[in-house]
């Protein structure tokens, strides 16, 4: 297998992918992005909120071994970004199998 018959075919689809988000954006109005950011801005702060609580009832013990995992992953993003596009892809396929 030769990576030089590959090559156009994969740039191809690298502008392809590069492209998709501001097509999303140009084909979505204005009012849907508008929602899409006010209820980004919600979940954050539902997020900061569920947060604190979790904090107020965890032990020392466990909020130093979640701040060393924390530190951890945080060099790793491209691997718990391919986590979380697994665990997104494995919800999908869990709701498509339900509905059938």
């Amino acid at each position: 297998m030769s990576t030089s018959a590959d090559s156009p075919s994969r740039k191809n689809a690298e502008d392809t992918a590069a492209r998709a988000p501001h097509a999303v954006q140009e084909g979505t109005s204005e009012a849907v992005r508008a929602k899409a950011a006010r209820t980004m801005g919600q979940l954050s702060g539902t997020a900061h909120t569920l947060e604190e609580r979790i904090q107020e009832g965890m032990p020392e013990p466990v909020r130093e071994k979640a701040y060393q995992v924390a530190e951890t992953v945080r060099g790793k993003r491209g691997l718990l970004t391919v986590a979380g596009l697994g665990a997104l892809a494995l919800t999908f396929v869990a709701a498509r199998r339900r509905r059938c």
